[in-house]
Order: structure tokens, then C-alpha cells, then sequence
């Protein structure tokens, strides 16, 4: 399915000035999750990505469990189900194949467990399935966001091609270098001291090494395999050098517990729930509170929510790459020996995994059509 085929994408190159509800910056997974969302809850909102065709970051995303419960969200989890393997397990090797440290994941709490590496592309086309038609606008550059001097409750965006945007909400899907974030005065992310490559191989006869998630640690040097059908593979190398991390717009993670993609999605689905207790529910309704009041709270409430959950798993992302690429022989026999059999276990990596996000509530307007 080719984006531009789909009746899901409108392009605006004229120079106009639209007024909308909410404003959607970043046409990433994240954003589109979340106009998907908005759009289930009765919720309208349009989406500013600044390419011409919808462009995922890299080739492939971890879904663990989490992830994958958003996809049931949209009826897609059965779809990547039959496409992807199911990963049972880690397995952590030094540089000479010799184990440090596995982990069977139906050995742990909370399971059955899901571990997919899935195609950023495939995924991307799916959730721009989910979204109405004209929701997508390509080709809108935001260069500058500022509050309305005549409207205080109302944002102005402007973009490269001449064309404004107002809205009530604007929110930020739009990666690291985010430009709502620098109108927030969020700082940039700052390097964690790596530099990494990763891609995917494909084997058109299949492979025969074993379908576990598979880490080599080396000196300087960390290489990962994880297997995604029966004949493609998604593979990693990182080492020590000066980069800048890769994340999300307000919560940038380190890819090392492989929850970035699911907790944008995460995000996406409890801002759309905030937003229509604000804007839909039946309280909103006879609320003598202004709708600009109602919008302050809900995304108040949600950064209060997320903030320790984002927080937490940023940190621990930061400090497992950080311990796990060593530099010396002493530093080597340290990580392999002592923190890696430790590290590798079910709190971890497992436990972020099992949190739920929960339901999307009923738009009551579209359940009386």
C-alpha cells in the first residue's frame, strides 16, 4: 500500500490560514497514534509532517506487550502477530560466544509475553490507516510557534510554504529535535557518549542460528541480532563515541530496554483519553469551567501521570548503555561476569512491559449512528 494511494494524505502547498481544534506537529509513530486515537474518541485533529511521504526513523521497532496492547486498540495486533515472530528470550554473549546470561521469557511474572521487531514502514502504513481522510498534511514545515496577541487561548503556527495554522492545542510528535519543544523551552537531549548503526539483512533461504534476542559484548563494542520472520533479521552495533541520542520529542530514551516506540504510543492513547474528558465526556458538557481551562488541566494531568513512568525508563535506558559498553579488560571482566547476570533479568526488561495502558473511552456520538 503505497501512502499516496491511500486516501488517507492530503498535501497543502498553498498559502492559507486554517483554524483548527488541535494541531498535531510530527507525523512520526507518535503523532499518528495520536491523531488515530483522537479520531476513535471523536476527537478531529490534523497532522503537520514536513516531508513529502510519511518517513519512518531507521528500519525496525521493538513491540513488547505494551506496544502490542495499543495495537489490539486498533484491531492491527493480529496483523503483526501473523507477520512477526514472537522473540522468547535474550541471550547474552561475550566476544569469544561464551554466555554471560539468558533469559527465558515464560519464566517470568505477567506473561504470555510478546517481543516483536516489526517493520517501522509496515507499521507506519497501518496506523496511517486508522486516521481520516485530509488528517495527514505533507509537506508543512512548522518555522515558528507563537501564542495569538489577539486570542490568548490560541496558538499560532507558522510554516516554511506561507501557510498559518491556530489552534486550541498543539502537540509535539516531532522527534528529537523538536521544534514544540524548543518553543517550550525544553532542552535538547544531550549525548550518552555512543555512536550506533543498525539495519536489516535478509535471508532469502532462512537462517539457522537461534531465534532469541542475541547481544555480543565486546570491548568498545556491543552487536545485536534479533530475529523478525523466518528470514529477515534486524541487527545492531554500537561503540564508545560522541552521538546524539534518538527518542521522543518530550521524553528522548536510549534504545537499550527497546520502549521508545511503545511508550510514544503510550502517550499518544492517555493524552486522546485526557483530551476527551476535557472536550467530550458528558461532565465536559455542563461544566461551568472554560473549555481553554479544561484543556490547561487535562495536559497538566498527563505529564503528571507520565512524567515518573517516562522518567524511570529513560534513566534506567541511559544507565544500562552505560555500563554495558566498557572500555578496558578489567572494565570487561566486571560487566560480563558481575553486572550483566544481574542486569539481564525479569525487573529489568520485563517489568515495563506489562503496563496497561488501558481502554480509549466510547465517543457516545458516533456509538448512537
Amino acid at each position: 500500500m503505497a501512502l499516496s494511494e491511500n486516501g488517507h494524505i492530503a498535501e497543502t502547498g498553498n498559502k492559507m490560514h486554517h483554524e483548527e481544534r488541535i494541531v498535531i506537529v510530527g507525523g512520526g509513530f507518535g503523532g499518528l497514534c495520536f491523531a488515530a486515537a483522537l479520531h476513535k474518541v471523536g476527537l478531529k485533529a490534523v497532522v503537520l509532517e514536513q516531508s513529502d511521504k510519511l518517513r519512518p526513523e531507521g528500519t525496525t521497532i521493538a513491540l513488547w506487550k505494551n506496544g502490542m496492547r495499543i495495537l489490539e486498540l486498533f484491531g492491527l495486533a493480529d496483523q503483526f502477530r501473523s507477520m512477526y515472530l514472537n522473540v522468547p528470550g535474550f541471550e547474552h554473549l561475550n566476544q569469544y560466544g561464551r554466555r554471560l546470561a539468558i533469559l527465558d521469557f515464560s519464566h517470568c511474572e505477567g506473561g504470555p509475553h510478546e517481543m516483536r521487531c516489526v517493520e517501522r514502514m509496515v507499521l507506519l502504513e497501518a496506523i496511517a490507516g486508522q486516521v481520516p481522510q485530509g488528517t495527514i498534511r505533507l509537506y508543512s514545515r512548522v518555522t515558528n510557534i507563537k501564542k495569538s496577541e489577539t486570542s490568548p487561548n490560541v496558538t499560532n503556527l507558522e510554516l516554511q510554504d506561507g501557510s498559518t495554522y491556530s489552534a486550541k492545542v498543539v502537540v509535539g510528535f516531532d522527534g528529537v529535535n523538536s521544534i514544540v519543544g524548543s518553543w517550550l523551552g525544553l532542552e535538547k537531549p544531550k549525548s550518552i557518549g555512543q555512536l550506533g548503526v543498525r539495519g536489516m539483512a535478509e535471508f532469502h533461504n532462512g537462517y539457522n542460528f537461534p531465534k532469541l534476542f542475541r547481544t555480543f559484548y565486546g570491548r568498545t563494542v556491543r552487536i545485536g541480532i534479533i530475529p523478525m520472520t523466518a528470514t529477515k533479521v534486524y541487527w545492531f552495533v554500537v561503540w564508545n563515541d560522541s552521538s546524539e541520542v534518538c527518542g521522543d520529542a518530550s521524553h528522548p530514551t536510549a534504545p537499550f530496554l527497546g520502549q521508545g516506540g511503545s511508550m510514544a504510543f503510550e502517550d499518544a492513547i492517555i493524552l486522546a483519553r485526557k483530551l476527551h474528558q476535557a472536550l467530550k465526556s458528558k461532565e465536559s458538557q455542563i461544566s461551568k469551567v472554560s473549555e481553554s481551562e479544561r484543556i490547561h488541566q487535562a495536559l497538566l494531568d498527563f505529564h503528571r501521570e507520565r512524567h515518573g513512568r517516562t522518567y524511570a525508563l529513560t534513566h534506567k535506558a541511559y544507565m544500562i548503555g552505560l555500563s554495558t559498553i566498557a572500555d578496558t579488560a578489567i572494565k570487561c571482566f566486571i560487566r560480563d561476569w558481575f553486572f550483566i547476570p544481574r542486569a539481564v533479568g525479569r525487573g529489568n526488561y520485563m517489568e515495563p512491559t506489562l503496563f496497561d495502558v488501558g481502554n480509549l473511552p466510547i465517543d457516545e456520538e458516533e456509538s448512537h449512528n
